[in-house]
């Protein structure tokens, strides 16, 4: 499994943010939707990363979004991350550092810090894998949008407050921010190929035009 794809939450990679455990610094972080199948062909290979299990019935309230399109009454959001530094504590090289692509008509522009992804977005998280004595793991290597939902950044914006809101969730059970203007309709959509469906695709991101 080299791809995921699907309804694209809390995609957090223009600038590190806290991680979960403050000790362990900052990281890059993208949330992907998927169903129950490949869910459990992930944890399969990725046994210590298992997928958040959300009932359909709680999904916009923590996500503030509509669900993807389907009747099951669970979904699974698997996210994936990467931490800002090596394990020597020097900082990932820029080579190596989590970009995002939006897909265009004309090819594929870098969005890294120009655009905000926001929830709602469709898209695909290519991982990292990295394995050892103590099993795999799936790392955040990139992230390909191809149907941008995107939030302007307001005033003032720090990265990371898009998802400031009291009831928001990361996904993780703690509380993340939301921009002001997320809170409204979108500021625009940019619409490629949409993505109704969240099964693993293994061609539709060509890692050989990916910096890594």
């Amino acid at each position: 499994m080299k791809k995921l794809t699907g309804m694209l939450v809390f995609v957090q990679v223009d600038k590190a943010v806290p991680c979960y455990d403050k000790e362990k610094g900052k990281e890059f972080k993208a949330g992907v939707v998927v169903d129950e199948d490949t869910a459990d062909a992930f944890a399969e290979i990725f046994s210590k990363q298992p997928a958040r299990k959300v009932k359909r019935s709680e999904f916009e309230s923590i996500y503030k979004v509509e669900p993807p399109e389907g009747t099951e009454k669970n979904l699974y959001v698997i996210t994936l991350k990467k931490n800002e530094n090596l394990a020597n504590g020097n900082p990932v090289p820029d080579l190596y550092r989590p970009k995002v692509f939006l897909q265009t008509p004309k090819g594929r522009d870098e969005i890294t810090t120009s655009k905000l992804v926001g929830n709602g977005s469709y898209g695909t998280l290519s991982i990292d894998r990295y394995d050892n004595e103590y099993g795999s793991s799936a790392r955040l290597q990139n992230v390909l949008v191809t149907d941008l939902v995107e939030y302007e950044r307001t005033a003032g914006y720090e990265s990371g407050s898009e998802f400031d809101d009291d009831n928001a969730d990361d996904g993780e059970g703690k509380n993340v921010k939301v921009p002001a203007s997320a809170k409204g309709k979108p500021a625009a959509k940019t619409t490629v190929k949409p993505k109704p469906t969240a099964k693993p695709a293994e061609d539709e991101f060509d890692d050989s035009e990916v910096p890594f």
